[in-house]
């Protein structure tokens, strides 16, 4: 944190007299100055007085990813429902960080062709269930424009934000005027926002009379701001702009310099439309207040233990059940649930309220400048040199806000970055914070039905495959079955606390239990644990609490809307990924001891990863450039690759690479009746059981998957290849002139690839799967 003494800077900014006279001889205190209402707290005064309707604001951003930091202050302050924004300068490589603001869900368009432009539409997230972009039959690119509509309390308004820019000619609003005109005669409730670079405060204007002729009178709308907008030392002019069709309902409206922020002033109104009271929104969470480690560490181990012990060889179900009872009561004891009210994340640690209130300082400065400029105007003044100094002193401050900002900028990169090197943790998360490298993390939430979501998750997993190919492919691997001489081996208590230590993730599954608890613990119920590891892999049964997945839908896209745009991520009983890992271990060993792995399989294998898979691929690329030959690489992609693995396929091929029958009845186990429950904003959907695939987020599935496509290069003739678990890269080089054999070697290869992908209920994703031919020149 950067500690900041607002009076110290007060008092070194100039040599301040106590009063300052401008050219009328006026004089004003100094204190006034300092005792004027900020912009932002004007807006916030006036929407305060009907806070139970929409707050709705619009503001040219001169690039939002730029000027981040003055925005969140902004949002923070005024509380604004909806923000609509212009020239966003949002590309398709922006960080999504530099754009995202707790609380509000963003709706864009951007302009990827040159610099600036681009439009879009912050939404509270509470209003952002039912809301959706409204795509109109408008393909030019001026005006820029984006329609929303937002149902509140089953009333549906149109929220539109339009840009054109200052050297586009005015006409263009002619052209979209058809698409305004079709939107107001659907909704009731329309509100345009924007900055429309036409000049209301010159009514004898070409430009002016055109917008009001030809758009804002032939659609009934009121345009509401009455000040001008954007105000220089040379020009004033009222360039952005609120536009209703219903202004009976508009209880309020105006505008506010952003000094520091934009050339623009921001544009804002209070729209009769009472919005909907959300309670408190509440989460479960651990109280650890209280925790201590030992504490709980003793009460596990002085657990009674003898109840599981006596049912571990009689009832694996039971056993399993009375053992996570033991652990659930020992951390519902030390760290309860409790519920906590949910805050709105900060969206930057550094941005202190110090640092704020001299932002609200700079503002007011600006502010009498402004006044003094209007004053002058009405009054035919010649601006005077000493009118300059409030305009001066608000440079000073800039400066100084800018300073401080770069400061805690940089003390706060120092905090997370230089000083977190060793812990590569949290050093790889700070890094995706301070977008050096590229985050994943998507921030829209899912209000979509539970149930609707599980049913299209499962769909691919209970999909109907035909009994006559199953059994044919079956048949074919039965006859070619090596020696059964696999089976699982038996687990000492030490390696089981070894496994533990190894578990990375601390999320949680049905059973509320987190790793966290167990690997702090384990020492202590090792002795046990190991005894229920074990008469599962003699009794070959695995048990069925375990086979429980809660599915989290994870955002594809931006601004997903549809089942298909979210992928489902299994969150797994802790338990459970202990013995996932020793099956897979014991699993791993005996194929690469047997050399049942293919070499070209980087997946699974000692010192084979994405990295050598890639370094094997682009040494032959080279080594045919070396030779002056073209490469034709092929990418095949799988579509739902691990929903559509099938389970009697699997075990058949087990068998043939030598799984004695105990250790196919507990991977059989493993694989069926298990079953997913969707979790949501809107609540949990029912449970459905799964036919086929493997666990999404499990330890075992990659490696069962691997397994099931392991003789897929029996398929390949002619072209190399490499494999990385469903990824397969197939490629040949050749000379240019020999390209036409080349393409014919490489679709033979690819139409066994396509039967073998058949044979197996694979689904080859041709939209997804990629050709690339590479050469020299």
């Amino acid at each position: 944190m950067v500690d900041i003494d607002i009076h110290r800077i007060l008092s070194n900014i100039g040599s301040m007299a106590q009063e300052i006279t401008n050219a009328n001889n006026r004089k004003f205190p100094l204190n006034l100055v300092c005792d004027m209402i900020s912009s932002v707290d004007k807006i916030n005064l006036e929407l305060n007085k009907f806070r139970q309707f929409l707050a709705i604001g619009h503001l040219n951003t001169v690039s939002i990813p730029l000027h981040k930091d003055s925005i969140y202050r902004v949002l923070k302050k005024i509380d604004l429902d909806i923000f609509g924004v212009s020239e966003t300068n949002i590309k398709k490589n922006t960080p999504k960080d530099l754009y995202h603001f707790p609380g509000y869900k963003f709706f864009q368009k951007n302009r990827d062709l040159g610099n600036s432009g681009g439009v879009g539409v912050f939404l509270k997230e509470e209003f952002s269930s039912n809301a959706k972009i409204i795509n109109v039959n408008f393909k030019q690119s001026q005006p820029e424009h984006i329609f929303v509509e937002i149902e509140i309390k089953k009333v549906k308004i149109l929220v539109g934000v339009l840009y054109k820019s200052p050297n586009i000619r005015y006409g263009v609003f002619g052209d979209i005027f058809e698409t305004l005109a079709f939107l107001t005669t659907k909704y009731e409730n329309c509100i345009f926002l924007g900055d429309f670079n036409i000049n209301q405060l010159t009514p004898d204007k070409p430009d002016h009379k055109f917008l009001k002729n030809n758009v804002i009178e032939p659609l009934s709308l009121v345009q509401l701001i009455k000040e001008p907008t954007r105000i220089t030392n040379n020009t004033c002019t009222l360039i952005d702009l609120i536009l209703v069709n219903s202004p009976d309902k508009v209880k309020t409206s105006g505008c506010a310099d952003m000094p520091g922020l934009s050339d623009h002033h921001i544009v804002y109104c209070s729209y009769s439309l009472k919005k909907t009271k959300f309670p408190p929104q509440l989460v479960k969470r651990r109280d650890f207040r209280n925790f201590d480690q030992d504490s709980f560490s003793n009460e596990i181990s002085n657990a009674q233990w003898n109840t599981v012990e006596g049912l571990v060889n009689n009832n694996i179900d039971e056993a399993t059940l009375q053992f996570e009872q033991i652990y659930s009561n020992a951390i519902n004891k030390h760290a309860p649930f409790r519920e906590v009210r949910v805050t709105k994340p900060v969206a930057a640690t550094w941005l202190t309220d110090e640092i704020i209130s001299l932002m609200d300082l700079r503002d007011k400065f600006k502010l009498k400048h402004n006044e003094i400029l209007k004053s002058n105007r009405r009054q035919n003044l010649l601006e005077n040199p000493r009118d300059t100094f409030f305009y001066t002193k608000f440079k000073e401050l800039r400066n100084q806000v800018n300073h401080l900002i770069r400061k805690a900028k940089i003390a706060d990169f120092n905090n997370k970055i230089n000083q977190k090197i060793k812990d590569s943790k949290k050093f790889h998360f700070n890094l995706k914070e301070f977008n050096i490298v590229d985050s994943k993390k998507n921030f829209s939430k899912c209000h979509l039905d539970p149930n609707k979501l599980n049913e299209c998750f499962s769909k691919n997993n209970n999909a109907k495959v035909s009994d006559f190919l199953l059994k044919k492919m079956v048949r074919k691997l039965n006859r070619n079955s090596r020696r059964a001489n696999f089976k699982f081996s038996e687990v000492t208590p030490n390696e089981i606390i070894k496994t533990t230590k190894t578990l990375k993730s601390n999320a949680v599954g049905i059973d509320e239990i987190s790793a966290f608890f167990i690997k702090i613990s384990i020492s202590s119920s090792a002795h046990i644990f190991s005894k229920i590891v074990n008469a599962s892999l003699k009794s070959g049964v695995f048990p069925n609490l375990w086979k429980k997945a809660r599915i989290k839908p994870i955002p594809k896209i931006t601004q997903p809307i549809k089942a298909t745009d979210f992928r489902p991520i299994s969150l797994l009983i802790a338990f459970s990924k202990i013995l996932e890992k020793i099956v897979a271990k014991q699993m791993k060993q005996y194929l690469i001891d047997n050399n049942l792995l293919d070499k070209f399989q980087s997946a699974y294998q000692e010192k084979h990863s994405t990295t050598t898979a890639l370094i094997d691929i682009t040494d032959n690329i080279y080594k045919a450039l070396d030779n002056s030959e073209i490469t034709i690489l092929v990418l095949l992609d799988y579509s739902k690759a691990f929903d559509c693995a099938n389970h009697t396929l699997i075990l058949a091929k087990l068998k043939a690479l030598g799984f004695t029958s105990s250790a196919l009845d507990w991977i059989d186990s493993y694989l069926s009746k298990r079953s997913q429950q969707v979790i949501t904003d809107k609540g949990e959907s029912s449970w459905i059981e799964l036919l086929n695939g493997v666990p999404q987020g499990s330890i075992l599935g990659p490696l069962l998957f691997t397994i099931l496509v392991s003789d897929i290069c029996n398929n390949i003739k002619h072209c190399k290849y490499h494999l990385y678990a469903d990824d397969t890269q197939l490629y040949i080089s050749g000379k240019v002139s020999d390209i036409n054999n080349l393409i014919m070697k490489m679709n033979s290869d690819l139409k066994r690839i396509s039967e073998f992908s058949v044979n197996n209920f694979l689904k080859l994703n041709e939209g997804k799967s990629q050709y690339i031919i590479i050469g020299s020149r």
